[in-house]
């Protein structure tokens, strides 16, 4: 029991004695990282950030979902047209047509934008 409490003590020495020296080593640390910085109180940090190229990735990705939208679009309304020839009804032709040229559009809007010359 008594050698028990001799351990214990020695070991709260230990930590106490690394403490003392981990904070006077993180005390030191502090003041010569505070040594770096400037005398001002405020600061600005710019990042180098490409905005064109940023914009360009950003509109490459819109035009590849529309893209890829207007594909869907034209396969759908080709099933629609096809079902309104079978059916023979106008007003189905008419729609499937007008869905037909919208797709057509999204799939060309990147070429249409650039030769407009919209985009960065």
């Amino acid at each position: 029991m008594k050698k028990t409490k001799q351990l214990m003590e020695g070991a709260r020495t230990k930590v106490s004695s690394l403490k003392t020296s981990l904070k006077n080593n993180m005390l030191g640390i502090v003041a010569a990282l505070s040594t770096l910085v400037p005398a001002t109180s405020t600061m600005s940090v710019f990042a180098a950030v490409d905005e064109a190229g940023l914009m360009n990735n950003v509109l490459d990705v819109i035009f590849k979902i529309f893209r890829y939208i207007g594909i869907l679009l034209l396969a759908w309304s080709i099933g629609m047209l096809v079902l309104a020839f079978k059916n023979e009804d106008a007003d189905s032709k008419s729609r499937a047509m007008m869905m037909m040229v919208v797709s057509v559009v999204l799939i060309g809007i990147k070429p249409l934008f650039t030769a407009l010359g919209v985009t960065i």
